[in-house]
């Protein structure tokens, strides 16, 4: 068995379901509900107290409210990448690392992905390709498999936002098999 039979054929169902599988990272999610769930006692506790309506109180209640309303509109913009995924409205760019950087070892930080002119990606905690029978990795494998000049198949809806990178070593795009 040849390589090129190895490596996993991309699509774009499996691009948007790789997709969605970062944006649900529980840790988020969790985070966002927390937010919500205080901003909602805040409110709620404290709008009916008239000797609490101070100018500055009224501020914070309403910087409170921005805050959540710009969650919410992240939140559909996600959603909306997500299903413009789903449909193929993206481009596919093969590209070389030039550069990688590990950030913090936080738990929550990543390491960030270079691409030349073609921009950053920042890798999250989640294990990458969790739908995928054979490449499921987490982005610790994928940082230390990765070499300056190794190539990826970059997923971009904007000039200035990679959404989804692949090591051209383990994956093919369809639309590279129909070309040939």
């Amino acid at each position: 068995m040849s390589h090129e039979e190895t490596r996993e054929r991309l699509n774009s169902k499996k691009i948007a379901t790789h997709y969605l599988e970062q944006l649900l990272n529980p840790f988020h999610i969790v985070l966002i509900a927390l937010l919500y769930l205080l901003s909602f006692i805040i409110v709620q506790l404290f709008i009916n107290q008239e000797e609490v309506h101070t100018t500055i109180f009224a501020i914070f209640i309403y910087c409170l409210l921005a805050i959540d309303l710009i969650i919410t509109l992240g939140i559909a913009w996600l959603i909306w990448d997500y299903l413009q995924l789903r449909k193929g409205n993206f481009q596919v760019i093969v590209a070389p690392v030039v550069h990688m950087i590990e950030a913090t070892p936080h738990r929550y930080s990543g390491p960030l992905f270079h691409f030349s002119k073609h921009g950053w990606f920042f890798l999250g905690t989640m294990p990458l390709y969790q739908s995928s029978p054979y490449y499921k990795t987490t982005v610790r494998e994928l940082f230390d498999r990765t070499c300056q000049g190794d190539t990826f198949y970059l997923i971009k809806r904007y000039k200035w936002a990679v959404l989804m990178i692949y090591p051209t070593r383990c994956f093919v795009w369809n639309g590279e098999i129909q070309n040939q």
